[in-house]
């Protein structure tokens, strides 16, 4: 939870962010679901498709039996655990490949195609407030851990050997 705390100012600006490219570079893209139950579908879908990316950037594409996946009620989280070690950089991919392929690709799509991307101006920045997490990890692990290490996820501690 306090991870979560301290990473959501940084899913706000990721998210202010976002949206004011959308409106900015992409007006005509900004389709946004019109009911609630819309919304939270679209959320719902974010949430799994946000997950199972993590997992797909984990070794073995996310088959091997190091692959967590998971809801955890007290958290009111999904999680893609890997249980076993990866080099650092490798991490960094795990973590940052939703954001990337959720937040940013459809909103450089519909700017170098001309053409709206449905409910992407919702998707998009919402996906950048869900990876709030995941951009504070990145950067602990730019700023404590050496780019040649091998780290392992034990709970919510890292490990880490190497130079």
């Amino acid at each position: 939870m306090r991870a979560q705390l301290t990473a959501f100012p940084i899913g706000i600006g990721i998210l202010g962010l976002l949206y004011f490219a959308w409106v900015t570079w992409a007006p005509a893209a900004v389709i946004l679901p019109d009911s609630v139950l819309g919304r939270l579908g679209a959320l719902f879908c974010v949430i799994v498709v946000h997950e199972l990316l993590h997992a797909v950037a984990h070794p073995g594409l996310g088959l091997s039996s190091d692959t967590c996946l998971g809801f955890w009620p007290k958290q009111a989280t999904c999680y893609a655990h890997y249980v076993g070690a990866m080099p650092r950089n490798r991490l960094i991919v795990v973590l940052l490949l939703p954001l990337l392929l959720i937040s940013w690709a459809p909103l450089l799509l519909s700017i170098a195609l001309s053409m709206p991307i449905p409910y992407g101006a919702f998707v998009s920045p919402a996906n950048g407030l869900l990876a709030c997490v995941d951009v504070l990890g990145v950067g602990l692990l730019a700023v404590q851990v050496p780019p040649s290490a091998v780290v392992r996820n034990q709970g919510w501690v890292t490990w880490w050997h190497g130079t």
